[in-house]
């Protein structure tokens, strides 16, 4: 059943902000082209980026509010500089080692196993459900994706899904699909989890379990009808399971005219997926800091683009254009400031804004 205590309510689920919802221009700095097969799909060039706002736009010192924080920026030059003027002190594992060592980690945190595989005989990893601590996790999900951007190293499961995606994208006709102007009367879910169930295999271990996609209700196409995508994910009589639900008509409204809703659609399922799966594999009291260990940390997981998923989403824009020739955008930027006008986010510091690529 819905609405356990680990379910999501809507207006905190994890979702996909429109891109241009907060004036911000795509995250393209680690974005190559698209490849001969989406040129091929979408027949147009991608859209040039945005010029920044002049320093004369920028608020002022004198404008910050009084108790400290500053406003909430409306693209990515006000954001370095809210940033940096909050001088926020760095709590990450590169610069606070000592609060993430192995000697002093969480007592509920797992570490991850692997076993045989009877047909590769490789050891490959296993995960559990809602089991590990988020940066011990993502370091272990980076390096997973490494593996398969290797090639050779690639995990059996790996290469598997990457003929899979070769066949789906040689054969063409479910891509093309996804460029109409309803996906809904185009494209069946059970297709679009055969997309799901290659990035799973890709670059989640093929640990995601139980995902449903479902096209935006009336009521969340009202509701919610700036998003392009959500997930939510629950505990109930049958398990963990988690819902991703995509709109139907956004994607080709939004970016038809530049020739992208096909890149997008992958895009916005891939973000969907990944908040899907930290939240099936981490410790949700830990996640939600009601652990006393874990109160130390600042994660800014809840409710998700904080800093296990910009590690994360950043090296798969990194990775994906070459391995599967359609240009990534997680939406990186405009999905953290939207955490932020929600009050839901936490400020990141210099250094994390530096690692993220935004600085």
């Amino acid at each position: 059943m819905y609405g356990s205590e680990y379910g999501r309510a809507p207006d905190r689920a994890s979702c996909i902000v429109h891109h241009h919802h907060h004036a911000l221009p795509p995250d393209t700095s680690l974005t190559p082209k698209p490849s001969l097969l989406l040129n091929m799909l979408e027949e147009t060039e991608m859209p040039e980026v945005a010029n920044m706002p002049k320093e004369s736009n920028m608020p002022k010192e004198s404008d910050m509010p009084k108790e400290g924080k500053p406003p909430i920026p409306q693209n990515l030059q006000e954001f370095r500089k809210a940033v940096r003027s909050l001088h926020r002190p760095c709590n990450c594992p590169k610069c606070n080692p000592e609060v993430f060592s192995p000697a002093t980690q969480c007592k509920k945190h797992r570490e991850i196993s692997s076993g045989e595989d009877a047909e590769s005989n490789e050891r490959v990893p296993s995960l559990s459900i809602q089991s590990y601590e988020d940066m011990y996790l993502v370091n272990h999900v980076i390096a997973y994706i490494n593996r398969q951007a290797q090639g050779a190293h690639a995990y059996k499961l790996q290469r598997d899904a990457l003929e899979r995606w070769q066949a789906l994208a040689k054969d063409g006709r479910l891509l093309a699909r996804l460029a109409k102007k309803d996906m809904r009367n185009n494209v069946s879910t059970k297709q679009l989890h055969k997309v799901l169930e290659i990035f799973n295999d890709l670059y989640f271990f093929g640990a995601l379990k139980k995902v449903r996609i479902f096209y935006g209700t009336r009521f969340w196409r009202k509701h919610w009808g700036d998003l392009l995508g959500h997930a939510q994910t629950f505990k109930g009589r049958a398990g963990l399971h988690s819902k991703l639900e995509l709109h139907s008509t956004l994607h080709y409204r939004t970016y038809s005219a530049s020739g992208m809703p096909i890149s997008e659609i992958l895009s916005t399922l891939l973000h969907e997926a990944l908040h899907c799966f930290f939240d099936q594999s981490t410790a949700p009291g830990c996640r939600d800091k009601q652990c006393d260990f874990c109160k130390t940390r600042v994660e800014n997981i809840e409710p998700g683009h904080g800093r296990a998923f910009q590690l994360v989403a950043k090296k798969l824009e990194e990775v994906v254009s070459g391995q599967l020739g359609f240009p990534l955008r997680m939406a990186r930027t405009t999905s953290f400031l939207g955490d932020l006008e929600r009050e839901e986010g936490q400020w990141p510091s210099l250094h994390d804004l530096t690692v993220w690529g935004f600085a």
